[in-house]
């Protein structure tokens, strides 16, 4: 599938080259022949301004990953409506921005990681009691329940004082276990 930029900004335009480097791809400054491809498309924070354009990547069977230099949790839900399959920031990491095109190439979605964790704290829980906590370990239940109150890798670690990456393995554990795919699929099924 075809890798193509369109970009608002020029300096938005360099960052995302300079994060597909090793990447084959191409800028577009017009969307009229963009069809069937991975489209990095940044725009700006208009949400309605830019629903049109969004519809009509989408008809043409584009694969949409949306950058915005705010993005906040209500756009996201909105563009996710329209069928875009990932949303994140225009000033993201280089290998977030890599994450998000591999997990489109792959028919999945992808949304940035500060995103999800405030879709996930807006999640009524369902349980009083977690039937799940039988599955898992006492420092795995531990985590289970703060990844569920929208925690952040990092944050659980400085409350548990151990390193992030040991809490990415502990997570990773308690989806296998669970049977979920990422930590929005194990909020909407045990919050």
């Amino acid at each position: 599938m075809e890798i193509v930029v369109y970009a608002y900004d020029v300096t938005v335009l360099k960052h995302i080259e300079a994060a597909l480097e090793k990447k084959t791809y191409r800028v577009a400054y017009e969307t009229e022949d963009i069809a069937d491809s991975l489209v990095v498309c940044a725009l700006d924070n208009d949400v309605r301004a830019n629903d049109a354009l969004i519809k009509e990547l989408v008809e043409r069977g584009n694969r949409i990953l949306l950058l915005q230099s705010l993005p906040q949790i209500e756009p996201a839900r909105h563009y996710l409506s329209l069928g875009v399959y990932g949303y994140g920031n225009t000033r993201m990491d280089t290998l977030f921005l890599l994450s998000a095109i591999e997990a489109l190439q792959s028919n999945m979605m992808w949304i940035h990681p500060e995103i999800t964790a405030k879709m996930v704290e807006l999640l009524t829980p369902i349980y009083e009691t977690h039937s799940f906590f039988g599955k898992l370990s006492p420092r795995e239940r531990e985590i289970a329940l703060m990844l569920l109150e929208g925690k952040l890798y990092n944050e659980i670690a400085s409350a548990l004082s151990i390193t992030p990456r040991t809490v990415k393995a502990h997570t990773t554990h308690i989806y296998q276990k669970l049977q979920v795919k990422d930590r929005l699929d194990f909020a909407l099924q045990y919050k």
